[in-house]
């Protein structure tokens, strides 16, 4: 299965992004269910931390289509100019360990997280993953 959508300019909130995942669960047979008070939603992103966003929920929400899950649910909060995040799904779980040692998809989540000064976490059996990032590059790389 193939998907691609690009972000435009000028609508890099988590909303949009979180559309763009909505759309790819939609596709692969899933149900997405965004937990965001409206404030968080609408809170804009620079444009290097939204395409990061936007490719870790899509990442996620990939994995789980492909897993075979029929929901998925992210829940997003900020605080302290920062986004953090989880995500579940209804696939059963994984061994977290082999999925980062096979440099996959969560592998370079975790580096793209961590560069930024972000975060990234599995919770054991593969039930839930947690993820951190800062709102701003500039705040990140300072």
């Amino acid at each position: 299965m193939q998907f691609e959508y690009e972000l435009e300019v000028g609508e890099l909130t988590l909303d949009r992004c979180c559309r763009r995942s909505r759309a790819l669960a939609d596709l692969g047979g899933a149900d997405l269910v965004v937990s965001a008070t409206d404030a968080v939603l609408v809170q804009a992103l620079d444009r290097p931390m939204a395409m990061l966003f936007d490719q870790v929920l899509h990442n996620l929400v990939a994995n789980s289509v492909s897993a075979e899950a029929t929901e998925a649910s992210v829940t997003l909060s900020m605080a302290d100019q920062r986004l953090r995040g989880s995500f579940a799904d209804n696939a059963g779980g994984f061994d977290p360990q082999l999925a980062l040692q096979r440099g996959g998809g969560l592998s370079r989540i975790r580096q793209a997280l961590e560069l930024v000064g972000g975060s990234f976490a599995i919770e054991p059996g593969g039930v839930a993953i947690h993820f951190e990032l800062p709102t701003l590059l500039n705040e990140a790389v300072a």
